[in-house]
């Protein structure tokens, strides 16, 4: 019903249709429907090409939606407009919004490194793991470091819950016979 409500207002003619579509991208985005917000998130940024958060929304509804082949085609050239189009006082919140959710994509193949088979090749998918969970970490670390505390906050968790990711990981590994009990 809200969606209705946000399309009859874009053909109402006192109303500014790029305020309708942040507006609606942002309740997309508020209650998390990635598909609205992609769509919405497109529509406004082609009826404004200098809207920096758009940009930002776009690549966080492709992220989440789990598209991953176009946030990575999404995230370099959003990074490039916001640089130039955002306002040097959201610039910093934008961009650490940014390489969020760059570093959320390389979680996530993190989080799907499984062992297949006990006791079959799991130094290789041990030593994959830990790599990517290295990789992980200094992705996080960027966006802690990228001046927005809000991003900071969320980039540390994520790291904290990538180290349990691999500590109960461990635990479905073989122990080697050398230290077994």
């Amino acid at each position: 019903a809200a969606m209705a409500d946000f399309e009859a207002a874009l053909s109402a003619p006192a109303v500014s249709r790029t305020d309708v579509l942040r507006a609606m991208a942002s309740a997309s985005a508020d209650v998390e429907n990635w598909k609205n917000l992609e769509v919405s998130a497109g529509r406004l940024r082609a009826a404004d090409p200098s809207d920096a958060k758009a940009l930002v929304w776009l690549a966080q509804a492709l992220v989440k939606r789990g598209d991953f082949a176009e946030a990575q085609k999404e995230i370099p050239q959003a990074r490039l407009r916001v640089a130039k189009l955002a306002d040097p006082n959201e610039r910093p919140e934008l961009e650490a919004e940014l390489a969020y959710w760059s570093a959320e994509m390389l979680r996530q193949r993190f989080e799907q490194v499984r062992i297949a088979r006990p006791g079959v090749g799991e130094d290789k998918v041990v030593e994959t793991k830990a790599k990517l969970l290295e990789a992980v970490e200094k992705e996080y670390t960027k966006v802690a470091q990228a001046g927005s505390g809000r991003w900071a906050i969320a980039a540390l968790y994520e790291v904290g819950n990538a180290y349990s990711e691999f500590g109960d990981f461990l635990g479905t590994t073989s122990v080697p016979k050398e230290i077994g009990p």
